[in-house]
């Protein structure tokens, strides 16, 4: 949602993980947003409490770390294949899930539900 993407230095200090470099954050950090903002319904942020400001925020950042290393969705052995599920969607929703989950109130959370 428009002025809510937490910036790069908001992800290193706050969030704090640090597993992505710059370039690779900014990267993967629209799509990310899109993915947060399809999962709390599109909605307006602007009236939002800080707490909640801050659950979307941590979302993204989680749906970010996810979509750098998704995971493994097909392996071939041999002569066999296999495709996995959609597996790097369910675990960039479950990275998504786990922060709206702490929003003080589920307001975020309960969006979706």
């Amino acid at each position: 949602m428009l002025g809510h993407a937490p910036t790069y230095a908001w992800y290193s200090a706050e969030y704090g993980s640090g597993r992505l470099g710059q370039d690779e954050y900014e990267a993967v950090l629209p799509d990310a947003e899109a993915r947060v903002d399809e999962r709390i319904a599109h909605r307006d942020l602007s009236a939002m409490p800080d707490g909640e400001i801050d659950a979307y925020k941590r979302a993204v950042c989680a749906a970010c770390e996810a979509l750098a290393d998704p995971a493994a969705s097909s392996y071939t052995a041999g002569g066999v294949s296999e495709r996995l599920v959609d597996a790097e969607s369910m675990s960039v929703d479950r990275a998504i899930d786990r922060m709206l989950a702490q929003a003080p109130g589920r307001i975020l959370y309960g969006a979706w539900l």
